[in-house]
């Protein structure tokens, strides 16, 4: 019998899509287990966050177009360069950017670096965008292991709820914090 292309086509790209996400899941486990159990590694290194910034922007596009958002970068041209984990940091703005463009239709997303103006000696990046936004209720749970903002969330969005756990992990492992500014349905702010 003839094969569909077509359908086989699309068949092939749903199982490549599965296995990804699958492997995603997994390295996003083993990372956690790493870190609850002590043993995750910090490789510091210094680096231009600029270009980190920039690089994760370029590699999402993708996902940006493919809400019909809009992209913008404000970065600071007189930031400093960071000693710390640059492959870790570059894993933190990917997720929140990742999180933004899920969760925004239509609307714009900000990437932001500045030095942070109530302390000196720290960066403050942000990523901003107009989506669905986070009631206070769920924001208190938002960075816990699978939890999602409400159930609904993983069935529209899918997802696991593990990117804000790991931003968080890795945030206060590089010696920093991470928080979020939000209303329902009027985007949110990941710091």
């Amino acid at each position: 019998s003839k094969i569909d292309r077509s359908q086989f086509k699309q068949d092939l790209h749903r199982i490549v899509s599965s296995g990804r996400q699958l492997l995603n899941l997994i390295n996003d486990i083993l990372d956690l287990s790493k870190i609850e159990t002590g043993k995750m590694n910090l490789h510091n290194e210094d680096f231009c966050p600029n270009a980190v910034l920039v690089q994760v922007c370029e590699s999402l596009q993708p996902l940006v177009i493919q809400n019909k958002n809009e992209l913008k970068l404000d970065i600071s041209e007189m930031l400093p360069a960071m000693h710390s984990d640059k492959t870790k940091f570059g894993q933190i703005i990917t997720n929140l950017l990742s999180n933004a463009c899920k969760f925004t239709k239509n609307g714009l997303i900000k990437v932001r670096a500045e030095v942070d103006s109530e302390k000196p000696n720290w960066l403050r990046f942000s990523v901003t965008d107009t989506g669905i936004g986070i009631s206070r209720s769920q924001q208190k749970q938002i960075f816990e292991a699978f939890i999602q903002a409400d159930n609904s969330t993983s069935a529209t969005y899918g997802g696991t709820g593990l990117g804000l756990t790991i931003c968080r992990d890795y945030s206060a492992l590089m010696g920093g914090m991470i928080e979020v500014e939000s209303q329902e349905g009027s985007g949110s702010t990941f710091i």
